[in-house]
């Protein structure tokens, strides 16, 4: 066995599909890879509202959320979510991971039907293959194509569940958001929305893309993270009170799991209470965005749909993909490449991820771009 997996690891070395580890803070680079989009990881309100709560409730959580492990930043937290989303109430996870593969399989089975979108994040896709319940993937954000699956499949299924994201991480677009929502009314589904790169970068307040299309009230489970805009760790569901009740009965991987540790749950609740004051950043941000993907568009760099603070530049080959990377990374710059599995063969790529930490390297970025022009040509 062990001579298979080296074997198996020589491999994907060969394919240039190998992964390794580097300590971010060993780098000394333009980090434009990081999914603390507003800088609120290092705001002194949430550092304080973290220490404050480490030194009262202690390093870890100590428990499970169904034994010991639920404490006051817990449910504080919960409470301010449900209201900053118009939900009746909401769940915290240990993480975003932990809240699609725990609720997909907790709400579905064998005798219903899901419907997702082909590139929807791994962790959603897990989650439906953990729950046992017949699939569909449609055509990435192409409500005709749901429509038609739905046709076809949806009388297969007891209950029924359309999943789709905010913002896409791996293309930086958005879903058809008020189709699939009609269309989930017709055909008597539930819409379920992870809005973890949207949560904080759009929509009135940082409330997302739901809140900023008028669909709060749509969305049937409501998804989202604490570890990117939020700048703290952990996942969350928000729904009605009895789809909060369902899945602290039913949902394994909030029961088998030991707490967020109460002062990450406090630093999310301090980021939560300043999204509201910082509509202008939110708006910085989008601008930038704007500005850099016209410039890379313009050098004829292919961005795809993006639409947002995240940016793929598609490459094409494992190869011209880390070709590109490393040329940005000796010049000082982290933009990481995205290889398969993560995207479909061939469609390989390096993915910028906006912050207001790198808004001042915006500019110098673009020229390090053309000269990375010249190499995906040679």
């Amino acid at each position: 066995m062990k001579n298979e997996i080296k074997n198996e690891l020589a491999e994907l070395r060969l394919k240039g599909l190998a992964r390794s580890l580097r300590n971010r803070d060993e780098l000394g680079l333009v980090n434009f890879s990081s999914n603390d989009y507003l800088g609120l990881a290092v705001h002194p309100v949430v550092v304080n509202a973290a220490a404050a709560a480490l030194r009262e409730f202690g390093v870890g959580g100590a428990a499970s959320r169904l034994l010991a492990g639920t404490v006051t930043p817990h449910t504080e937290l919960e409470t301010a979510l449900a209201k900053f989303l118009g939900k009746e109430a909401a769940l915290v996870f240990s993480s975003g991971y932990h809240a699609n593969t725990g609720i997909i399989p907790a709400l579905m089975s064998a005798k219903d039907f899901v419907f997702f979108d082909r590139l929807a994040h791994a962790s959603i896709i897990d989650g439906v293959r953990l729950s046992g319940a017949p699939f569909s993937a449609f055509d990435h954000n192409d409500a005709a194509d749901l429509e038609a699956r739905l046709e076809k499949h949806r009388a297969k299924g007891r209950r029924s569940l359309i999943i789709t994201e905010g913002i896409f991480s791996m293309d930086g677009d958005r879903p058809p958001l008020k189709e699939l929502a009609r269309l989930a009314k017709t055909w008597d589904s539930w819409l379920y929305v992870d809005e973890a790169h949207s949560l904080g970068v759009t929509g009135p307040g940082g409330r997302g893309i739901a809140a900023e299309e008028g669909l709060l009230a749509e969305i049937d489970v409501h998804v989202g993270t604490l570890s990117k805009t939020l700048g703290s760790q952990g996942g969350f569901a928000a729904g009605s009170r009895t789809l909060i009740d369902f899945l602290i009965s039913r949902c394994r991987s909030l029961a088998y799991t030991t707490a967020l540790a109460p002062a990450l749950a406090a630093a999310a609740l301090a980021a939560l209470k300043l999204l509201p004051g910082l509509e202008n950043e939110m708006a910085g941000l989008q601008s930038a965005s704007a500005g850099l993907r016209a410039a890379l568009k313009e050098m004829g760099f292919n961005c795809a749909n993006s639409s947002s603070q995240i940016i793929p530049v598609v490459t094409g080959s494992v190869e011209a993909t880390k070709a590109l990377s490393d040329y940005l990374l000796s010049q000082g710059y982290f933009v990481p490449s995205i290889r398969p599995p993560t995207v479909p063969a061939g469609e390989g790529r390096v993915r910028l991820s906006i912050s207001q930490a790198v808004l001042n390297d915006v500019n110098s970025l673009v020229h390090a771009f053309r000269g990375g022009k010249l190499v995906q040509a040679s």
